[in-house]
């Protein structure tokens, strides 16, 4: 059969259909140059032979179903008048040597057999190659070596089975013969999208081996769902056992390939909601370009597969689900169990409780079948016991990291800290009364959180790069000019980066030297006012001196801000919050009460704070407000106690 009309210029099969063994014979195919080449070695190749023999001998009679091949990916290219292989030319080739290997003797029952001609770009002589497999030229290159060998494989493998040309006329069923089995690749024809878009097929073969192109599971499950519902209808007869006239098969299915397609799309724009897709996901990973991939895979539960790095698993599972179980599974069956995971997904979202148990879970790599699980066992006692077995399994999956809060240390486990102070912050929110009020699990991944000292470290230095940042901080903290917001006016003429921020150098203190008289007039003790302080620190800008050797920090940390008194818990969790990275290196070793102003003003500006740390800022969690310009011993202690509050009682 030819697959490719050359009168009507367009391709006798589906743009997603099947095609047996048969139906390639004749045909020209080519493995372009931007391929690797051959690689299958004996395992590969041994592995598709035991396959086959054991459909073989499984398949029944009677049986309607058939050995499903993976995706052959291919393009029409006119200029060659040939099928260019974007994808599946491993089995392709393998399964080309497995007919050479007793073509003569399939010859005989079938003599006007033409074996599909195949030739690799980048080996020029490749064609004449396959065709004679000779010894003497296998190391001439990479290829050549692993197609003689595999055919070595294929010769040796049918001798020790004593199987011959039955057993190979069985995979090329030439005769298609219902009491022989049918091995089929699923046949994805990409000419269509080549020619129309503009792209290449190097373009398309880079896009399908990097996970984002509609060629992998999620657009072929689509498609195939489509075409399935078609081949149903086509069973259906008519009482007298007439087929059904084409206007009745359209009245059946058409509704349900629309809703089908409506469905899909709606699925697909819910996932792509970020507070969504965060919750049920976690972190983004750009693993899924088409989301509801990721539904479809935990359908058919590929990451509990040994299979779950075959990028075709999912897809494979439906055509099996439609071509070899017996009965059959329907399309109508297959998509109901798609919508009802998803609507379950929508229901724990829609569900606060069960939305902040879940979101933390998936944080910490729960798989959702163990999730399900959790529901399953909680279903005979109803929704409080699944809430109760989602806090159990939490406090399971952090049991190490909770069995002693009081003993972990920033110089000890940091991930482990990290993961305490999360669950701090999602179980804050769960457990607060105001019920529209949800952690943003979005707003968490998209941004980079450190773990923050909230009463600095005791610094070593200030020196090199974080100079500057401490400076205009401080100076930010007395006088209230924002250093990010002046602007500057560029002219017409375009300036570099580094003449922008000289210029906007320039102006902070001319700001700050503005404010002089003002500054004058505040006290801080009987020998510094607020100008001496700013005077100091505007004389430190230029200088590369250590800034804690400097009169001014001196001052700063003993009168001022009175962080030079002993403290026990520097490195306590109780000493320690997440805060985005942005703010966290940008004030380097402030002090507390600058640190509070820096937090307070970026997010006016709309960066996103935890609410714990937000609350450890405010002193919210502190017993004794009498010096809201430090954080001491005393709220420290009553950080942890409100810690332990939280997380020991979940």
């Amino acid at each position: 059969m030819q697959l490719w009309n050359n009168i009507e210029k367009r391709s006798e099969k589906l743009k997603l259909d099947t095609v047996s063994v048969s139906e390639l014979m004749g045909n020209k195919f080519y493995i372009p140059d931007y391929q690797r080449g051959y690689r299958w070695t004996h395992f590969e190749v041994t592995k598709l032979l035991e396959d086959l023999k054991e459909y073989k001998e499984n398949r029944t009679k009677d049986s309607n179903n058939f050995y499903c091949m993976q995706p052959l990916v291919v393009f029409y290219n006119k200029e060659k008048e040939a099928w260019e292989v974007i994808d599946g030319q491993q089995r392709l080739t393998t399964l080309y040597l497995i007919l050479k290997s007793k073509i003569n003797s399939i010859k005989e029952d079938f003599p006007e057999l033409d074996l599909y001609q195949l030739s690799y770009q980048s080996r020029p002589d490749s064609e004449s190659f396959l065709q004679s497999i000779d010894e003497q030229q296998k190391n001439r290159n990479i290829d050549y070596y692993h197609i003689y060998n595999a055919s070595k494989t294929i010769t040796t493998w049918l001798s020790s089975k004593r199987l011959g040309s039955s057993f190979v006329n069985a995979i090329l069923n030439y005769s298609e013969s219902s009491d022989e089995p049918l091995i089929k690749f699923i046949w994805y024809d990409v000419t269509e999208e080549i020619e129309n878009s503009k792209i290449s097929s190097e373009e398309v073969f880079s896009r399908l081996n990097v996970g984002k192109i509609g060629l992998t599971n999620a657009e072929l499950v689509k498609a195939l769902f489509l075409n399935q519902v078609d081949k149903e209808v086509d069973l259906l007869k008519k009482d007298d056992g007439s087929a059904q006239d084409i206007s009745v098969k359209k009245q059946i299915s058409t509704p349900l390939k629309i809703r089908i397609a409506t469905e899909w799309d709606s699925i697909e724009h819910t996932l792509h909601d970020g507070d969504f897709w965060s919750f049920i996901y976690g972190k983004d990973n750009n693993k899924y370009d088409t989301r509801i991939e990721f539904l479809l895979d935990i359908v058919k539960q590929k990451n509990n597969n040994s299979n779950r790095d075959d990028v075709y698993y999912t897809f494979n599972e439906y055509v099996n689900d439609f071509t070899q179980k017996s009965p059959p599974k329907t399309v109508e069956t297959a998509w109901k169990e798609i919508t009802d995971t998803f609507n379950l997904f929508k229901n724990w979202h829609e569900d606060r409780q069960i939305y902040h148990l879940v979101g933390f879970l998936r944080y910490k790599g729960v798989d959702i079948s163990r999730i399900f699980a959790i529901q399953d066992m909680a279903d005979t006692n109803g929704y409080e016991d699944f809430i109760n077995k989602l806090k159990e399994e939490i406090k399971n999956v952090m049991k190490d990291q909770l069995s002693d809060i009081d003993g972990l240390n920033y110089k000890g486990n940091r991930k482990a800290i990290f993961d305490v102070l999360l669950l701090h912050n999602v179980m804050s929110v769960y457990n607060c009364n105001e019920k529209n009020v949800r952690f943003s699990f979005k707003d968490f991944y998209a941004n980079t959180f450190d773990l923050e000292h909230v009463r600095s470290q005791t610094p070593k230095d200030i020196s090199g790069d974080k100079r500057k940042d401490w400076l205009i901080t401080n100076l930010e903290y007395f006088t209230g000019v924002e250093y990010d917001k002046i602007e500057i006016e560029r002219g017409s003429a375009e300036i570099s980066k580094k003449e922008e921020t000289v210029q906007k150098d320039q102006k902070f203190r001319s700001l700050v030297e503005g404010m002089k008289d003002n500054l004058s007039e505040e006290k801080i003790d009987d020998e510094w006012n607020l100008w001496d302080v700013c005077s100091d620190l505007l004389k430190l800008w230029g200088e590369r001196t250590d800034v804690t050797t400097s009169k001014v920090y001196k001052l700063l940390r003993d009168s001022v801000f009175k962080e030079s008194s002993s403290f026990r818990y520097e490195h306590s969790i109780s000493n320690l919050v997440l805060l985005d990275s942005g703010t966290n290196r940008g004030y380097g070793n402030a002090f507390f009460p600058v640190k509070r102003r820096t937090i307070a003003q970026r997010e006016k500006n709309g960066v996103f704070f935890l609410p714990c740390t937000k609350n450890v800022f405010a002193k919210a969690y502190s017993c004794k407000l009498l010096d809201l310009m430090n954080w001491n011993d005393s709220d420290a202690e009553s950080y942890m106690k409100e810690l332990k509050a939280c997380l020991l009682n979940i």
